[in-house]
């Protein structure tokens, strides 16, 4: 037989967390909506700005680099919580730049690169995108 199921344990202060996150959701409800006349990528812009600005931006970034430091348990919760409200949560256009972009950075950037790019990005301050070329 193997090993026991070890199921973890919620971190502490999972719970205030999500409310944390929750009442911020609330807040933000109209830049996630698409009833607002502003375009999507005006839409994305003030979301990211308005996450970042709450500290809600890059949970699982460590602080030095616009984080929160949090483990990913942290971000999964966000996750679930924007989706329970069917929260656009991902800024549409911003997803090269959050996605690729910014943890490859992030990951193996210098501290100049990293002081240079990541607080925009995560912002919404920069937009990124991904060029091809046919041979």
């Amino acid at each position: 037989m193997g090993e026991p199921l070890v199921v973890d344990e919620p971190p502490p202060g999972l719970e205030e967390f999500r409310a944390e996150v929750r009442g911020f959701l609330d807040q933000v409800h109209e830049l996630t909506s698409h009833a607002s006349g502003e375009s999507t990528l005006e839409r994305g812009r003030a979301y990211l700005a308005a996450r970042f600005d709450a500290g809600l931006g890059a949970i699982d970034y460590p602080v030095e680099n616009g984080g929160r430091g949090l483990d990913n348990r942290y971000a999964r919760a966000f996750r679930v919580e924007a989706a329970r409200r069917k929260s656009d949560d991902r800024a549409p256009g911003f997803g090269i730049g959050l996605d690729m972009c910014l943890p490859t950075i992030r990951d193996h950037g210098s501290d100049d690169l990293r002081a240079r790019f990541l607080a925009s990005g995560l912002r919404g301050d920069d937009v990124w995108c991904q060029l091809y070329s046919e041979p």
